[in-house]
């Protein structure tokens, strides 16, 4: 066994909490929940793997619903945040939702990590459970937002944290359906760069060559996990914890903001909202289909209150809150289309 970091002691434990019939609402709250769960002096890192259910559109954390989905309330549809950013998918029953929460994001690595790091080092277990069952097929991780087999997309990945270094990164598969939002619900224009939108999705049972239960998948990716960290499996039959749903709100109040309109980003699109008078901002609201973590996000909103309506001062604001400890953005190829959305939401864009 390589040797281990001594900052996290109780690092060569990993608990594996299994969930059945979890629906996306709840997938959500226990992501909250984890969090602040190993945010707790001495805790253990948690795998948590989930048999979703149901059927639900699961929003990226920072989307805005009005700008990204189309047609959902008349498919008789509920939508619900993951912890996590990134583009929508159409979850429930023939998906898994993995969590994996950490103390700090090296807390299974032999070095420490910067929060940019987090996708790229905890996907390789999933990567490997998941190839467990691929019928041969090569499942790969190219450093975007998806895990792909056979060219098309098999999973999604994304990742949140707290100020105080607790990390988790998250994963959703699809085992007996394809992930991707059918388009009759996408509400995005069509974006510049046709590649943005990755390849088609595929299901995990379209690959493998006999079935496999959700018992055995879990167990497959668990094993996978505690291979690949070199670190004890430790089940745990109790409940896991269960927080707020992500925030904010699915379906905000956005009487007296003005929008920015959508801009094409890496992976999708990123916007503002904004309350302005005096030529200075007075409220502010980054949505998108970029993953960063939330805190970072929320406490740039807040920077931004009383700031003038200058690209310089906000240009500022925008890259010491991702300067700061725990901070990381994907999806986003500069940071200059934040203080780009804000202008062009107070109508001072070029």
């Amino acid at each position: 066994m390589r040797p281990r970091r001594t900052e996290v002691d109780v690092a060569e434990k990993l608990i594996l909490q299994v969930v059945r019939g979890c629906d996306v609402a709840r997938f959500g709250r226990i992501g909250t929940g984890l969090l602040r769960h190993v945010e707790a002096p001495g805790a253990a890192p948690v795998l948590l793997v989930a048999e979703l259910a149901g059927e639900a559109v699961s929003l990226g954390r920072h989307q805005r619903a009005p700008s990204a989905l189309a047609q959902v309330e008349a498919a008789g549809l509920q939508v619900h945040r993951r912890i996590g950013g990134g583009r929508a998918l159409l979850a429930g029953e023939g998906s898994i939702g993995v969590l994996l929460a950490l103390p700090g994001a090296g807390a299974l690595l032999a070095a420490g990590i910067g929060a940019d790091k987090v996708i790229n080092r905890y996907v390789r277990g999933l990567r490997a459970g998941l190839s467990l069952f691929a019928g041969g097929t090569p499942v790969g991780y190219f450093g975007r937002d998806f895990l792909s087999a056979d060219g098309r997309q098999l999973a999604v990945v994304s990742q949140d944290g707290l100020p105080g270094g607790a990390t988790i990164f998250e994963a959703v598969v699809g085992v007996e359906r394809a992930l991707p939002l059918p388009a009759a619900l996408a509400g995005y224009p069509v974006h510049e760069d046709p590649r943005v939108a990755g390849a088609e999705g595929v299901a995990l049972a379209s690959l493998w060559q006999e079935p496999h239960d959700f018992s055995a998948i879990a167990e497959g990716i668990a094993g996978s996990y505690a291979q690949a960290h070199g670190c004890e499996l430790v089940r745990s039959g109790e409940a896991p914890p269960e927080g707020d749903e992500p925030g904010p709100a699915v379906r905000e109040d956005e009487a007296g903001w003005e929008e920015s309109g959508v801009a094409d980003v890496a992976i999708g699109f990123a916007e503002a909202l904004v309350r302005h008078e005096g030529g200075v901002v007075r409220a502010v609201r980054f949505r998108g289909d970029f993953i960063a973590p939330a805190f970072v996000l929320r406490d740039l909103e807040a920077a931004l209150v009383g700031v003038p309506l200058d690209f310089g001062a906000i240009g500022a604001r925008v890259d010491e809150a991702f300067r700061r400890q725990g901070a990381t953005v994907l999806g986003l190829r500069s940071l200059r289309v934040l203080a780009d959305a804000v202008l062009a939401a107070a109508g001072q864009g070029s």
